[in-house]
């Protein structure tokens, strides 16, 4: 799925990851998409807390940190996000 302003879609997504928890990270992503912004917040934290590690999931955050204005958090979820798929 792409969400809109997070570029081109990157076959590397979804590495090594179950189908249950690409389908949990598609559903936060087209959460976000709708623009429902604090419960794509409280998906990706989930996802986090889950295990479940993929730079989508960070990226978006940064992405929603930043534009919050809280942009130490928002570097490191970036920094997190390229840490994962460089």
């Amino acid at each position: 799925m792409k969400v809109k302003g997070f570029g081109k879609e990157s076959v590397s997504h979804g590495r090594g990851l179950s189908s249950s928890s690409k389908k949990k990270i598609e559903l936060a992503l087209a959460i976000h998409a709708k623009g429902n912004i604090k419960q794509a917040i409280i998906q990706y934290k989930n996802l986090i807390k889950s295990g479940i590690e993929d730079e989508r999931i960070y990226s978006a955050l940064g992405f929603i940190s930043l534009k919050n204005s809280e942009i130490k958090q928002g570097i490191k979820y970036h920094l997190k996000a390229i840490d994962i798929n460089p």
